[in-house]
């Protein structure tokens, strides 16, 4: 897949670390040994590695209390870690879920598997973060197991359940929550599990890449920011290029105490009074988060969420969300609104920016890597592939940009900060020009390369329009293709178009927990209608498959 994407393998004797980092070295993968659990997250902060190779056991406690630390930091939650063991039961849940632990391999280690690895990074975005057991009460205790061991966030439910009907909510493997239960805790939890005859299913709430993450952060009572706004220790910072946050709430007195903090901080902090008028504040751009209370009229902060994921021109901007209380139950409303990561944090008053410019680090990181003039790889999937072009603009750059997913390779050539030339190849099918450039936006690599110094007339020239005329269209092109596709799911397309030789490559390198659902879809030619009908699929995960086909041009839906 992608080339020196930094990896950390870990192993508490230093001869099979160093062995282990060999071999993702052959692999393409520039690892590092680390040879402590305790060390690895200053390492991750320190290397921003793209992946983790951890040679231990899922029951040891040092590794469980590694994955409750990854999953509790903001700046480190969605770090994929892969699990080098004996016992590779698991494996079949967590090769649906795309952040923690992403994949388990059976010892000994070698050269095909760390090449696996590789792909795996790439595949990554594809995945369904859902996943489900099977009747059996050993199934449904096994999945169970599974969440609390490898510190799962998401919500547990009886597959096909109705509304209303009980599900569980876990914080970081640790049971928050049972909802439409007369029992509660843990005694609502074994009767979930014991009456989900027909198994049960796991969603997880994570991020998915080159989309912001939504973090929700709890506030301490007002009285607390009213003293710590008047503190004399809050002297005001104005520094020369501050984060510009959008903060949004209907409470005029609340807005006036954060906008006050925030800004002595030294963020550049813009109002709005409730969600419609914040995402039109956010669609004006010159953003480098939301920050948005849950509750306000007209539209709340779900709603908000929800706005900004599905509209290209703000899919990328991270989210934050403040609740002022301890209540899980919010969290629930996340799945609705399409949230995709929710980090439960309790947030000191000294800590707040700390944790707001921790959840803005990679754009921070990309900043500083930009000051280089050499090649540098940078965390596209973090910070968002729009974001980057606009940053390489207010730069003058001129260079090489180039990344790949589990589908295709991308190329993109700058001049004094203006795209000059694209290319896309997938297989033996190549797309140049603009609708390259529409490709790439719309691709979902964690990682790309950036080549500083290459002047554009180093190859053929195939666009013409400025970075904003291109942004622009390619953001208008993409939302009316998620439109069409939404309309088509709902109303009922009466036959399917595929592109045979993009399907035959789909099925060597898409996504493996979809390609039965993509045989119905590519091979039967079945409707998404007709697919929902015949399978169990969730219709969420069905219209994510029917998105990510029509993205790579392998399926058209027609009336």
């Amino acid at each position: 897949m992608e080339a020196n994407l930094r990896a950390l393998a870990v192993d508490p004797d230093p001869a099979r670390a160093r062995a282990l980092a060999a071999a993702l070295g052959a692999a393409g993968l520039q690892a590092s040994p680390v040879t402590s659990l305790e060390d690895l997250p200053a390492q991750l902060h320190a290397t921003r590695a793209a992946l983790v190779l951890v040679h231990a056991q899922p029951s040891a406690a040092g590794l469980q209390r590694l994955l409750r630390t990854l999953a509790q930091d903001v700046a480190l939650s969605a770090t994929p870690v892969v699990l080098l063991c004996q016992d590779t039961a698991s494996e079949r849940f967590a090769t649906h879920l795309r952040t923690g632990v992403v994949g388990l391999v059976a010892p000994p280690f070698s050269v095909p598997q760390a090449l696996a690895l590789r792909f795996l990074l790439g595949e990554l975005p594809s995945r369904s973060g859902q996943l489900s057991s099977g009747m059996a009460v050993e199934e449904r205790s096994a999945l169970l197991a599974h969440v609390r061991t490898f510190a799962r966030t998401g919500v547990l439910a009886p597959v096909g359940a109705a509304p209303g009907a009980p599900q569980a909510l876990f914080a970081h493997g640790e049971l928050k929550q049972v909802s439409g239960s007369a029992l509660q805790g843990e005694a609502a939890l074994a009767a979930l599990v014991a009456g989900a005859a027909g198994g049960l299913g796991f969603r997880e709430l994570a991020g998915g890449a080159g989309e912001g993450a939504g973090v929700v952060l709890e506030l301490p009572p007002r009285s607390s920011l009213d003293a710590l706004v008047s503190s004399p220790d809050a002297a005001d910072r104005a520094p020369e290029n501050p984060l510009r946050l959008l903060f949004v709430d209907d409470d005029a007195e609340l807005c006036r105490l954060f906008s006050s903090l925030l800004r002595r901080h030294g963020f550049a902090v813009t109002l709005a009074r409730d969600g419609v008028e914040g995402f039109k504040r956010a669609l004006e751009g010159g953003l480098d988060a939301v920050v948005a209370d849950l509750n306000m009229p007209r539209l709340d902060g779900w709603g908000l969420l929800r706005l900004l994921r599905e509209d290209a021109r703000t899919r990328e901007l991270p989210v934050a969300f403040l609740s002022c209380h301890d209540d899980y139950r919010e969290t629930l409303r996340a799945l609705q609104a399409g949230a995709q990561a929710y980090f439960s944090k309790t947030v000191k008053l000294d800590a707040l920016a700390d944790q707001l410019r921790a959840l803005l680090g990679p754009q921070q990181a990309t900043r500083d890597a930009l000051q280089a003039r050499s090649a540098v790889r940078l965390p596209l999937g973090a910070v968002g592939t729009q974001w980057l072009l606009l940053q390489l603009q207010a730069r003058l750059a001129s260079g090489r940009l180039q990344s790949e997913d589990g589908w295709a390779r991308y190329e993109l050539r700058l001049e004094e900060g203006e795209p000059v030339a694209a290319t896309a190849v997938a297989g033996p099918h190549r797309a140049d020009g603009e609708r390259a450039f529409v490709a790439f936006l719309a691709s979902r690599p964690r990682g790309a390369l950036w080549q500083p110094g290459e002047r554009a007339g180093d190859g053929p020239r195939n666009l013409s329009q400025p970075l904003a005329a291109l942004l622009a269209r390619a953001q208008a092109g993409l939302n009316e293709r998620d439109r069409r596709v939404r309309e088509e799911l709902m109303t009922g397309a009466s036959r399917v178009e595929v592109n045979s030789e993009l399907y035959a490559l789909y099925t060597q390198v898409g996504p493996q927990p979809w390609l039965e659902t993509a045989r119905l879809l590519c091979a039967e030619r079945l409707t998404p209608r007709e697919v929902l009908a015949r399978v169990d699929t969730s219709p969420l995960e069905i219209e994510e498959i029917v998105r990510d086909l029509v993205r790579r041009g392998v399926l058209t839906l027609a009336k």
